[in-house]
């Protein structure tokens, strides 16, 4: 199986590969200017003359990561979308199936594969809402009880959190020791999901989360399914330009684009979702 792949085109100066008809004369073939345009010499043109790539300063290899098909060229900006984000497709109707639905377009794939914004979501939800809108009742929060509960407890992690908690000389930045001490029986554990979220791996700052999440979620038997995020930024004229670069930030405070799960996983709320089933900040 031949796999179509384009490599970044190098060649000296007037020394490109140029592809013609037989039937074309040579007069014709030399007044087209496409053939004096390749991948090089327009990566050349946007460092002369786009203000973007003058401030990124890229190399040749990373310069498709910044610059990308439009949001205005229609199903070939979702076409490639969905090639981002999914993995393995193996044809164009495989790409434009969703949960056993064939959709008629690249973008309506993306919007059902949550890859793009839909009014529909909210649209759904406002509809079941406004049953239940004469029955609501504001309750305001008086006191934290978490913090008047263990205060001792509240100012260590505030010390942890400033880095004002002096290490112990021998130990040694390992996650995966750390890891097998926190979860030595890992695989007895993610049957029972309450003997599991008693065990916790702290971290003073967010840099390793993702990667000890990883870890853990690498021991699960079970198929880990991700949740992509959907980001945009103020000027939508710009957010084909900097739309991939924005998947790379994980701001804190925010979700991060690609968020994974797995069954029995243990998640810790940040925000009181639905306070009557229990989904309350920190659980």
């Amino acid at each position: 199986m031949m796999l179509s792949v384009y490599h970044h085109l190098l060649h000296p100066k007037g020394q490109q590969y140029v592809s013609f008809k037989r039937t074309e004369s040579i007069n014709i073939i030399m007044r087209n200017p496409m053939i004096r345009k390749t991948m090089l010499t327009e990566f050349f043109v946007m460092n002369q003359t786009n203000e973007d790539a003058q401030q990124l300063n890229l190399l040749y290899k990373e310069f498709p990561q910044y610059f990308v098909r439009h949001t205005t060229e229609g199903e070939r900006y979702y076409l490639r979308l969905l090639l981002m984000n999914l993995r393995g497709p193996k044809s164009y109707e495989g790409l434009r199936m969703v949960n056993g639905i064939y959709c008629i377009a690249f973008r309506e794939s993306a919007e059902k594969k949550g890859l793009l914004n839909s009014d529909n979501i909210l649209v759904d939800c406002m509809i079941d809402v406004v049953k239940i809108w004469n029955h609501l009742k504001n309750v305001h929060l008086s006191e934290n009880m978490r913090a008047k509960a263990n205060s001792a407890f509240s100012e260590y992690l505030m010390r942890i959190g400033d880095g004002k908690l002096k290490l112990n000389s021998d130990d040694k930045n390992n996650p995966y020791k750390i890891f097998n001490i926190t979860y030595p029986n890992i695989n007895s554990l993610f049957h029972d999901s309450y003997s599991l979220a008693s065990h916790v791996i702290l971290t003073t700052k967010n840099d390793y989360v993702h990667e000890i999440n990883d870890m853990l979620l690498s021991k699960f038997p079970n198929t880990a399914r991700s949740f992509i995020g959907i980001e945009e930024i103020v000027e939508p004229n710009d957010q084909s330009l900097f739309k991939d670069y924005l998947h790379t930030l994980n701001p804190a405070n925010l979700p991060p684009y690609k968020f994974t799960l797995n069954q029995n996983f243990p998640v810790m709320l940040l925000r009181n979702l639905n306070p009557s089933e229990g989904l309350c900040n920190v659980t």
